[in-house]
């Protein structure tokens, strides 16, 4: 597993993810945690969607916690 520097949003600490799956093709995710280092393991959300590169997947995961959630 591959990461990008951490960033926090709120009460967050937010972890951008990439990993490999051993054909050449990369998924992309976010561990994320309370901002407080306490020892409890990040929650581990992965996309459905591949990438060739490692850097794709980190961007892709970076832009996703980016974005504003959508109202329904």
């Amino acid at each position: 597993m591959h990461t990008a520097p951490a960033f926090s949003v709120g009460e967050y600490l937010a972890i951008p993810i990439a990993e490999s799956l051993g054909d050449g093709q990369w998924k992309a995710g976010l561990a994320i945690s309370e901002g407080q280092a306490r020892g409890d393991r990040p929650a581990k959300c992965m996309f459905t969607k591949l990438f060739m590169s490692r850097d794709e997947a980190l961007k892709f995961a970076i832009a996703q916690w980016q974005q504003p959630v959508a109202s329904h």
